[in-house]
């Protein structure tokens, strides 16, 4: 049970801190918007941090889809 518990590919307390992350993401990309038409490193900034912030929250949906049908099988 412990092994289980400790080699866990999705914890709740995880994805917590990704989300958590991903919404400073968010914060940021309001911030850098107004930029964007004036500078073009601006642009390049919100598309990184845009992909960077879809991909987490994609591997996230991802392994809490999977964490929920393991769980439902498990029971």
């Amino acid at each position: 049970m412990r092994y289980q518990r400790r080699f866990q590919t999705f914890r709740p307390g995880k994805a917590q801190k990704f989300l958590r992350w991903a919404g400073l993401n968010f914060l940021s990309l309001i911030v850098i918007a107004p930029y964007s038409y004036e500078h073009s490193s601006a642009k390049i900034a919100l598309i990184l941090v845009l992909g960077v912030s879809l991909i987490v929250l994609l591997t996230l949906a991802l392994k809490h889809h999977l964490y929920q049908s393991r769980r439902f099988f498990d029971s």
